[in-house]
């Protein structure tokens, strides 16, 4: 899971401009600046990298670098995550 971190971080961070080590894990993507934008190509590099076609719905639906790893850990293990963390949270 870490190396999928690591490697979805170091894109993300691209994507906003800033350095990797600047980028918490646990940031709410929407506080770091993620727009629809920025979601979608985010969301282009994820299905890149891990071959899950996600929406852009599912970037924020997974608010966090973390929280969407492990939705996609889970799908890369045939696990059935699908309800995202804003309806679990509700």
């Amino acid at each position: 899971m870490k190396d999928l971190e690591s490697r979805l971080r170091v894109e993300l961070a691209t994507l906003l401009g800033i350095d990797s080590t600047q980028l918490s894990p646990t940031a709410k993507f929407d506080e770091l600046g993620v727009d629809s934008l920025i979601g979608l190509r985010f969301a282009r590099k994820v299905h890149d990298l891990t071959d899950i076609e996600i929406d852009i719905e599912s970037v924020f639906d997974y608010p966090t670098l973390t929280q969407l790893v492990t939705f996609l850990e889970a799908q890369l293990n045939g696990q059935d995550s699908t309800t995202p963390v804003s309806e679990r949270a509700r």
